[in-house]
């Protein structure tokens, strides 16, 4: 062997395996904090069934972060460096299924960190993580390894119960990160439907009057009755216009809630319309409902309940794009 791949291996063949390794954390932690983005981009995809894309949305963040750890501490290197591997093979295909199809989706990969779109620059990042994880498999250098410091260090004796004991560390470890993952998003969700309440006590203190009362509140399945009826029921989406490219209503008009005073114009007043984002978590859509009424919409509704997400679950007309 020469020096170069002498170092190669040695050195810069560990240095990636731990970045690898990060990568993945990362993505799991991040995808656990927003699950509701990750889940969005399942449901969008069409894979799957509802109830196995909403287990799904937990559990490959879950895999993601164990395969990381044990791949950045160095332990069962090969193992988790090749299910890292067929995990970005599936990512892969993923990808090429959105973008042989020009889906407009962000694929949901680090949650809410990264804005990061279904395209072949993501394919190409893909092949390069899977090619440094085929040199971990097929060269693989135990330097920086946990385990080699173990087995190093420890008497024959003592290093099955050492090894065990390692594993054990790992999995809490794991356990800890998804567990303060998880708590920051359900946090996020609580507050999202407490900054809902306040804004809607807020409006009753300044007024005198509960304004509130003239916009209607529907149900999802009420909103699909709606949807299906002979009656001409305006669907407004009030969120993003990268949310709305993600996923909406089939037929919704997308205006923001906060474009929605200098845009009033566009909505006819003599038309039932359904405001909706991301259900009771969400507050946009109620407080678009609330304008509307304000300025002379006498049928107004907001849809609450889970929103788009429960729309979706419930495999009711959806379409992608803008």
């Amino acid at each position: 062997m020469n020096k170069t791949n002498f170092k190669f291996v040695k050195y810069i063949n560990p240095f990636f395996r731990i970045l690898t390794g990060l990568l993945f954390i990362i993505s799991g932690v991040f995808k656990l904090t927003n699950v509701e983005a990750f889940k969005y981009t399942l449901f969008s995809l069409d894979f799957f069934n509802t109830g196995i894309s909403n287990i799904l949305s937990y559990i490959i963040p879950v895999i993601e972060i164990l395969l990381g750890l044990l791949l950045t501490l160095g332990i069962f290197t090969k193992f988790s460096a090749v299910h890292i591997n067929t995990m970005v093979v599936i990512f892969a295909i993923v990808t090429y299924y959105a973008v042989s199809r020009n889906l407009d989706l962000l694929c949901g990969c680090f949650g809410s960190l990264l804005d990061m779109k279904f395209s072949w620059y993501h394919l190409l990042f893909l092949f390069l993580i899977f090619s440094l994880n085929l040199i971990f498999i097929l060269f693989f250098n135990d330097t920086w390894s946990l385990e080699k410091i173990i087995k190093n260090k420890l008497s024959g004796t003592n290093k099955e119960p050492a090894i065990k004991l390692t594993i054990i560390v790992v999995m809490v470890l794991g356990v800890i990160l998804i567990i303060i993952a998880s708590l920051f998003n359900f946090t996020n969700w609580g507050r999202n439907i407490k900054n809902n309440i306040n804004e809607k006590i807020s409006l009753v203190n300044t007024t005198g009057e509960n304004k509130t009362s003239m916009v209607k509140t529907i149900t999802v399945d009420e909103a699909y009755q709606a949807y299906i009826s002979e009656e001409s029921f305006i669907f407004l989406d009030v969120r993003s216009p990268e949310e709305y490219s993600q996923g909406h209503i089939k037929g919704a008009i997308l205006i923001p809630a906060t474009e929605i005073l200098a845009r009033i114009s566009e909505l006819p007043k003599d038309k039932p319309i359904i405001a909706y984002c991301d259900g009771s978590s969400c507050s946009r859509s109620g407080k678009a409902a609330m304008i509307l009424t304000e300025n002379g919409f006498m049928e107004v509704y907001n849809m609450a309940g889970g929103g788009i997400f429960e729309w979706l679950e419930k495999n009711y007309p959806f379409e992608t794009g803008d």
